[in-house]
């Protein structure tokens, strides 16, 4: 069977830890499975971690059947660019990328550290990650940009991420929360592109977060997930949501204007102003089942600080703005079933990362000190580290620092 010209190159990037191979290879079958029309064409990157070696496959066809076809192998580090940026130069971009008709879709499958991708700790008890700006920057030197970004690590989508990936994805489809390791519902999809290759970024940011659960209520995932997984790996803990990237500057155009309101409650006699923007953090659970990193959901402190300050009408034009801004970002979203924890009475809330995301967590450091966390703040002050654009922008970090030193 002969390929037409593609519409879409669907990269598949996968972290393999050499733990859940049952994971990944059911992520090639959902492609196997698919009628296929030679008219997307599939290429995956799996850097295995205990060999440091990458091995890159694509799908062929041989005496009209599919198969994925190892075409590549070599030694690589998947948190050098050089490896990753090798695939992406030398067999993604060769086909197609100069028709501009042609489309990328990137999923990416590992662990997540929020700020950065396919995390692991390091022997010192340090995180080791691709960062947003090492990810940004091998898409640019190479394909230019892709249309939608689908990382499926955990807690990655947020403000700062998302920011420093804006120009080279239009939309970014992650987990506020963790995510499990069988992630979305590939074949469904495959199955969209494969029948409408016009599909929108509407349409994609729809179907993936429509159908996250209802793949956990298919065999074998519907007892397989049970009987493997802790309270980390429980799709119902899920937050997914589609966010169109153009309206990251206006967010953080949002956080200034946040910033410079509570900006004074440091200052003699704004005590009540400082208490009350605490007590907001207090009720905001954390994102992480451990609280360690310090990632809350953007809006719902919002929600809280308007609660907690009283009427005042420059934080109420804020919240107004907040909204709007929130209705052009996010396409589509999947909020855990049940009732939102973060609404719940602290008494009565249940012990796990629920906490009901609305579409953006950002880092607010409160009432620990972490590893982590002191790792994330570490990265806000490297004048030339992986946010100095973001802190460029964005005053946020002014803020969370005279906070964190004054509780």
């Amino acid at each position: 069977m002969a390929r037409s010209i593609s519409t879409w190159t669907v990269s598949i990037v996968i972290f393999h830890d050499g733990i859940h191979d049952h994971v990944y290879d059911e992520v090639e079958q959902s492609i196997l499975q698919q009628r296929l029309t030679g008219r997307l064409r599939y290429v995956f990157f799996y850097f295995h971690l205990q060999k440091k070696q990458a091995e890159v496959k694509e799908l062929t066809f041989h005496n009209n059947l599919p198969i994925l076809k190892t075409i590549d192998s070599y030694p690589a580090d998947i948190f050098d660019s050089h490896s990753l940026l090798k695939f992406f130069n030398e067999i993604v971009k060769p086909v197609g990328t100069a028709d501009p008709s042609h489309k990328h879709l990137l999923i990416m499958k590992g662990h997540g550290a929020g700020m950065g991708f396919f995390a692991q700790r390091n022997a010192d008890g340090g995180i080791e990650m691709m960062t947003a700006k090492q990810l940004a920057d091998i898409i640019r030197q190479s394909i230019g940009k892709v249309d939608v970004l689908v990382p499926l690590c955990c807690y990655v989508q947020l403000l700062e991420t998302g920011f420093m990936l804006r120009a080279v994805a239009d939309m970014i489809v992650a987990p506020q929360t963790t995510i499990t390791f069988y992630g979305i519902h590939y074949a469904k999809l495959f199955a969209m592109l494969e029948a409408d290759p016009d599909s929108s970024l509407q349409a994609i940011g729809e179907n993936i977060t429509q159908n996250f659960l209802p793949r956990y209520h298919e065999e074998p995932f519907l007892s397989e997930w049970k009987n493997r997984y802790a309270d980390e790996q429980d799709p119902n803990l899920v937050s997914l949501s589609a966010n169109y990237t153009h309206a990251y500057d206006e967010i953080v155009n949002c956080v200034n204007a946040l910033t410079d309101w509570m900006m004074p409650c440091f200052e003699p006699g704004r005590e009540e102003l400082f208490f009350a923007i605490r007590r907001a953090r207090e009720h905001c659970g954390e994102l992480t089942p451990s609280g360690a990193f310090g990632f809350i959901d953007l809006h719902f402190f919002m929600q809280q600080l308007e609660k907690e300050a009283g009427p005042d009408a420059a934080l109420q034009q804020l919240m107004h703005q907040f909204f709007r801004v929130r209705s052009k970002c996010m396409a589509a979203l999947h909020m855990p079933p049940g009732p939102p924890d973060l609404y719940a009475p602290s008494t009565k809330r249940g012990r796990s990362n629920i906490k009901s995301p609305l579409y953006l967590s950002i880092f607010f450091p409160a009432f620990a000190i972490t590893d982590e966390q002191l790792a994330i703040r570490e990265m806000y002050t490297q004048h030339d580290g992986p946010l100095q654009s973001f802190n460029d922008a964005c005053r946020w970090g002014q803020f969370i620092f005279q906070f964190f030193l004054r509780t």
